[in-house]
């Protein structure tokens, strides 16, 4: 393991994550160190966009020592499965683990990939699968090692957030907007 890898990422550097090909079919593991260090290696996450029964939408800052994107503002829950784990139960895992919620119900939306450098520290490169959820705002008790705020926006904030001064992150302001759409139409349970 290189000096840089384990400074950016401490013990998880040597995790593995499935590596996936431009359509998001499983190619085989890829380091979390070799997925994520420029030139970056496409591998499969997930992203989880919780409402409340109001429509407001969960976002949260990431705590300011992630290596990548540390303090931006981001959707509810994002991460990787480990390799062998099912996309599906790891976005439930996940928002376990970062909200404190226990059987959420989760709807996966759509699949997208996408590559963003971070300044010079690294990259993503995803095949993201995107899952939707309603949760009550009292049942969420975040993990402060993940986060460091959390809020709960209407759609038109959540708009407002991504193009105002606050920064958020990438994979954030790329799924919103089909997102969005997806929970004005009613879709999301």
């Amino acid at each position: 393991m290189s000096i840089r890898a384990q400074a950016l990422f401490g013990a998880r550097a040597e995790e593995p994550l499935i590596f996936v090909d431009d359509a998001g079919v499983e190619l085989g593991t890829v380091t979390l160190a070799d997925a994520h260090l420029p030139p970056g290696r496409r591998h499969r996450a997930f992203s989880v966009y919780l409402f409340d029964g109001e429509g407001r939408l969960l976002v949260h800052r990431r705590h300011r020592t992630k290596a990548l994107w540390g303090g931006f503002w981001t959707n509810s829950c994002c991460s990787h499965p480990h390799h062998g784990e099912a996309v599906e139960h790891a976005a439930a895992r996940r928002s376990g683990e970062e909200l404190g919620l226990e059987g959420v119900a989760l709807t996966e939306l759509f699949a997208y990939g996408y590559r963003a450098e971070f300044e010079d520290v690294g990259v993503e490169h995803e095949w993201v699968h995107v899952f939707a959820g309603r949760v009550e705002q009292s049942a969420v008790r975040p993990e402060p090692g993940e986060m460091d705020a959390v809020e709960w926006l209407a759609p038109d904030d959540v708009d407002a957030l991504i193009a105002g001064e606050r920064a958020t992150t990438p994979w954030f302001e790329m799924a919103w907007p089909r997102v969005r759409a997806v929970h004005e139409a009613g879709r999301i349970t």
